[in-house]
């Protein structure tokens, strides 16, 4: 109730927008109890999402129905299994993601390298640039 007050304002209605813009699969890192995840799929976006809290996934699953439980699981975000389907049958990916901070060109360099069509680095939810007084710090990447 405290993190929806606090941030709600802040974040919701950007990450609303960027769900609407994808025309494949999103993953929700962190999906609690489905701030996002509820009204994402209310506007029919193909979401999944994974949180480490049972508690928080046992919450929005009772704000589902049956046949969309299996798009949220108990997962890390150290090490987690996304499988999807797709016209050849079932594809599963394992990602690793150490946590810890980047600064700004060290996460450029690295996204320059990866598959991603393009990115966009932002200082707030709204869209503004981001500089030394940036609250935010955004970072948007396509494939």
């Amino acid at each position: 109730m405290i993190y929806h007050k606090l941030r709600d304002g802040v974040d919701n209605q950007y990450f609303l927008d960027q769900i609407k813009q994808t025309k494949g699969k999103v993953l929700e890192v962190g999906v609690g109890t489905g701030r996002f995840f509820i009204d994402a799929l209310s506007r029919d976006a193909d979401i999944y999402g994974f949180d480490i809290s049972r508690s928080m996934l046992d919450v929005l699953k009772t704000k589902l129905n049956k046949t969309q439980q299996d798009r949220v699981s108990v997962q890390n975000i150290i090490e987690f299994q996304f499988e999807w389907d797709e016209d050849n049958g079932k594809r599963t990916e394992i990602w690793k993601s150490p946590l810890r901070f980047f600064f700004r060109y060290e996460l450029e360099h690295l996204i320059e390298r990866t598959e991603f069509k393009s990115y966009q680095i932002f200082g707030d939810y709204k869209g503004n640039e981001l500089g030394s007084d940036s609250k935010e710090f955004v970072v948007v990447c396509r494939r």
